[in-house]
């Protein structure tokens, strides 16, 4: 139950926003009169020369009646628990009735003597996920030269989200299931004690379920005259989750949700989801040595999924419901020929992707809608749409218009490597290969009924061709001893037809987004690495990468999410978002009789992110954040117990303890503030110019949340990599 709030004020909730009526007054609903009126001591009045007639310029909040404070307007947001119920006995004692209304008001929802308060996690969803595999499969050898396998596979992912909701419908306090507050429409009263905890995904007194997901509340969905017979005057009164009594929460203190004045760090409310997917794989493999100079591999592949996604409506009517099942297949050919001074591999690989989906013939005009004049009735006549013939006409409502099978794709990779040992100690090599990789299966299934609800709706392309990389790389590598080699390599990658997405208008104002393959980037660097081998009793490696990441954007969203702030898509190459520049990374063994230690070194330039306020036209990443590093150290010692080895270890990750952004809370506060920060340290501020931009609360200390710009102004913990961490354990090896 949210605070109480006084009658007058009602209607400027939502007033300026509809989707903001949701009990709580924003900063921008509440009025200047109204501030006023809480800051004057005594009750106030619109009835400024006392004749009880709501005069000119009298009527403050326009709703045409004369408003004075009552003896309870003083509880609205006064950061205390109000009631008449002075004993707190459920009942409206003599004297307790401080407004002549015969009714028991309090802000006492949960009846527990206290002003209600939500933790912050109350409304997130709790997740039951469920997974298994199946792997099966043999080895047959042919002869001493050739053999093939055969395997076969079932992975099965199923998820379920729920939020736990449970709300005192007994606003009055009387007990009994008043009209207006059966708010999940079972018909009951539903118990509630605000004290009880949350156990789990589906707790005992969760209110509201669509575990059919028909995208009705299920409590509702019960025979409400009480015939024996669901029928269309019971469905009727089913209460669809577009209709959810109880709103999502809208903004109230900066990214946060509130329930109140009193409450407002709380998230939004998640609707109810489920998916499944099931991928079922068979491999076929089979490898020859034909000859001395050459090893044939060969095979094939085949991937077959089963895929259902379903999400209840939100406020704004956008949902998801999608069962597909599509299939791909590749078949490959690899030939390892070794000569004389030259080994090359050269290969070809045959990849088939199968959407089994359709989509409109016209994208600009998707599906049929009450406004199209068309044929209706199948005879070739165009007609008006009439709801009243609507039950003798061969298409439907939001059905695809022109329904087309989408395409299949056929794409063939060819790989090649050619090694040349230059002396006995020496080789160089080089690798050359196009790979396709298919897009990810939401960017072609998203939405594929067209629903346009809410104001940007996003729908799946199911004829989204895969991405292309055309890779190269050369190197040389030199083997000092038999213990000890170095390597140099330098590699360039082309990344073509990356999944972007685009506008389609179906009228002059109306849009949609769909997924295509548009965007290009390229990665070039080198990479310089050391190896020590076992077994001697110190081995181990280190690796240097130098590398730049172009292209034109860095993630599917980008150009969405451009288009929807009114921006200006950028057609020019920006870095992206995982480049970075340098990386480091290294191992050290130190091994003696049954003992090891290792220590696990990595370190890189920060990544990439973009400066906030450019304007419409924006160049990406042009911004780093600071540089990362890390140090694990693990020690153990084996004993070998016969047919066992018993190791005891200890592991210590970040040994340092070496705080690591892995990214900012708000992009916006943690570039002005850490320039801030950098104009004190460089000497461009004095102290006390500092102070003054980061010491909100005056008390002469500058704010933590200033000094740490990337945790947000909500200090939010997660933009941290963990901190030193200790583990102890053993383990036995058969």
């Amino acid at each position: 139950m949210k605070s109480y709030m006084p009658s007058y004020l009602a209607d400027l909730d939502g007033a300026s926003d509809p989707f903001k009526y949701d009990g709580i007054l924003d900063d921008s609903e509440i009025p200047e009169w109204f501030q006023e009126w809480q800051s004057t001591p005594g009750l106030q009045t619109e009835d400024l020369n006392g004749n009880s007639v709501l005069d000119a310029g009298e009527d403050l909040n326009g709703n045409g009646v004369l408003d004075s404070e009552g003896v309870l307007d003083a509880w609205y947001a006064n950061g205390q628990l109000n009631t008449e119920d002075i004993n707190f006995n459920g009942v409206l004692d003599d004297g307790e009735d401080l407004n002549d209304n015969n009714i028991l008001d309090s802000e006492d929802a949960d009846r527990n003597k206290a002003l209600t308060t939500y933790n912050m996690f109350d409304r997130e969803p709790w997740i039951d996920r469920t997974s298994y595999l199946v792997t099966g499969g043999f080895t047959h050898t042919l002869s001493a030269k050739t053999y093939y396998e055969i395997k076969a596979a079932t992975f099965n992912t199923s998820s379920t989200n729920n939020v736990i909701e449970r709300v005192n419908e007994d606003r009055n306090y009387n007990l009994i299931l008043d009209a207006g507050e059966d708010l999940n429409g079972n018909g009951v009263l539903d118990a509630y004690n605000g004290n009880d905890s949350i156990w789990g995904f589906d707790d005992s007194k969760d209110m509201f379920h669509d575990a059919n997901n028909n995208d009705y509340v299920d409590e509702s969905e019960r025979d409400w005259n009480n015939d024996g017979v669901i029928d269309d005057t019971d469905k009727a009164n089913w209460i669809h989750w577009v209709d959810f009594p109880v709103d999502e929460g809208f903004t109230y203190h900066r990214s946060f949700y509130g329930v109140g004045p009193h409450n407002p760090y709380t998230y939004n409310r998640d609707h109810w989801h489920e998916d499944q997917k099931v991928t079922n794989t068979f491999k076929g493999d089979l490898t020859s040595q034909m000859n001395v100079n050459h090893k044939v591999n060969t095979g094939f592949e085949y991937k077959g999924y089963d895929l259902y996604y379903h999400d209840t409506p939100d406020r704004y009517g956008y949902a998801e419901e999608y069962r597909v099942k599509p299939w791909e297949m590749a078949l490959y050919i690899n030939d390892k020929m070794e000569f004389p001074g030259i080994i090359v591999n050269l290969g070809l690989r045959w990849e088939w992707f199968d959407p089994k989906q359709e989509h409109p013939g016209d994208v600009s005009d998707p599906t049929w809608t009450s406004e199209d004049y068309g044929d209706w009735y199948g005879t070739g006549t165009n007609v008006a749409y009439n709801p009243a013939q609507a039950a003798n006409y061969v298409h439907e409502l939001r059905e695809i218009k022109d329904p087309q099978k989408s395409a299949t794709t056929t794409r063939f990779a060819p790989r090649l490597g050619v090694s040349y040992p230059i002396t006995d100690r020496d080789m160089l090599y080089f690798n050359y290969g196009r790979y396709y990789q298919r897009p990810r299966l939401d960017y072609l299934f998203r939405n594929i009924a067209y629903n346009m609800g809410g104001g940007f709706p996003i729908v799946g392309d199911p004829n989204l061709g895969p991405e292309l990389t055309t890779s190269y790389e050369i190197g040389v590598r030199h083997q000092f001893k038999s213990e000890i080699m170095i390597e140099a390599k330098g590699f360039y990658k082309d990344i073509f037809g990356l999944t972007d997405t685009r506008p389609i208008y179906w009228s002059v104002s109306d849009w949609y987004t769909t997924y295509f393959n548009a965007d290009y980037g390229r990665v070039r660097g080198f990479e310089l690495s050391l190896v020590k081998r076992p077994p001697s009793w110190f081995y181990g490696e280190v690796n240097y990468t130098f590398s730049i990441a172009k292209g034109k954007a860095s993630a599917v969203s980008q150009g969405y999410l451009t288009e929807w702030s009114g921006g200006i898509v950028p057609t020019f190459e920006s870095f992206l978002d995982w480049d970075q520049t340098h990386t480091f990374s290294g191992n050290m063994n130190f091994r003696y009789a049954g003992f090891l230690t290792s220590f696990v070194v990595s370190a890189g330039s920060g990544t990439r992110y973009t400066k906030p306020g450019q304007g419409r036209l924006i160049v990406n990443n042009t911004e780093s954040l600071p540089p990362t590093a890390r140090t694990d150290l693990r020690i153990s010692y084996t004993q070998n117990m016969g047919p066992t080895d018993a190791t005891v270890f200890m592991l210590a990750t970040n040994i340092f303890d070496r705080t690591n952004i892995l990214g900012v809370s708000d992009i916006e506060w943690y570039d002005v503030y850490r320039t801030y920060n950098d104009q004190y340290k460089n000497g461009s501020l004095t102290y006390d110019e500092y102070l003054a931009l980061v010491d909100s609360d005056n008390d002469g200390k500058p704010d933590y949340n200033k000094t740490h710009p990337e945790m947000g102004s909500d200090l939010d913990p997660s933009v941290y990599a963990d901190g030193r961490r200790f583990q102890v354990g053993v383990s036995f090896s058969f």
